[in-house]
């Protein structure tokens, strides 16, 4: 599903529904939070950083798929079990401000600036040192240290190159991992003792950072070339063809796995 979110949204930027507007910095650090978000539902919409990157130019009554599309931000879908559902571009609906009544499980979101808290109330992000009880409850560039289903935590800068992290939580720098302190990500022929020392394109082998294998060649994950890993003969073979039978995306040459489990095209929303 977010794969498919990313390819409507690079879609409607080349269609002109969106325009970007972001400094380079706000744009990559949007892209690295969609890459780095959790198959839950939740889409670049809902991190306020991205807010900052792309605006719609679409009007009420126009058709759209994504919210963002709109000028208003308010994409206005039937309801719809469809993989690709498309809507009418509503008027602008404001957002619950601080104070007032928020509801994540509903999407109704706080504004710009504030973050729901447990009590589904919208509160002002929080500054550093100050008690946390949601992981984004702080401001831009912190997190909630300490914070779990059962504590608080405490807001605090994300740490920086060379600097003791939570690997929960990550690094300030994109690119960097999180080891017990913050590094860069391995490349090819650097040292490494598992995958996690290596950039995520990587592999760790005889403990040096190398590329995944390529067709016919043994693998344990994945592959480079665009062949995949086959989890019962652990062998690189061809991407399947529209119409086999699939599990995930990356089994298929169109990248695309239906909702029934088949390789097909990707949908297209028009």
């Amino acid at each position: 599903m977010r794969r498919l979110r990313c390819r409507r949204l690079r879609r409607e930027v080349s269609r002109r529904n969106l325009r970007v507007r972001g400094a380079l910095w706000l744009v990559l650090a949007c892209l690295e939070r969609i890459a780095s978000a959790s198959c839950d539902g939740i889409t670049y919409e809902d991190y306020e950083i991205c807010q900052h990157v792309f605006t719609g130019v679409l009007q009420p009554g126009d058709s759209c798929a994504l919210n963002i599309e709109c000028e208003s931000k308010n994409c206005v879908e039937e309801a719809c079990t469809m993989s690709c559902c498309t809507g009418t571009c509503g008027f602008a609906v404001v957002p619950p401000g601080v104070g007032a009544h928020c509801d994540i499980a509903t999407s109704l979101f706080c504004e710009a600036g504030a973050y729901c808290g447990n009590d589904s109330i919208c509160h002002e992000r929080l500054d550093a040192g100050a008690t946390c009880d949601a992981f984004d409850a702080c401001g831009f560039g912190y997190y909630c240290a300490g914070y779990s289903t059962t504590t608080t935590g405490t807001c605090t800068l994300l740490p920086h190159l060379g600097e003791p992290c939570d690997r929960g939580a990550g690094c300030a720098e994109l690119g960097a991992i999180c080891d017990g302190v913050c590094k860069k990500a391995g490349l090819p022929g650097d040292a490494c003792t598992s995958f996690h020392d290596c950039s995520e394109y990587y592999d760790c082998k005889d403990y040096q950072c190398v590329a995944f294998p390529t067709l016919g060649e043994r693998c344990t994950i994945q592959c480079s070339d665009g062949s995949i890993c086959n989890r019962e003969t652990y062998y690189c073979e061809k991407a399947l063809p529209n119409g086999a039978t699939c599990d995930w995306d990356l089994d298929c040459a169109s990248k695309y796995c239906s909702d029934s489990g088949s390789c097909a095209d990707a949908p297209v929303c028009i």
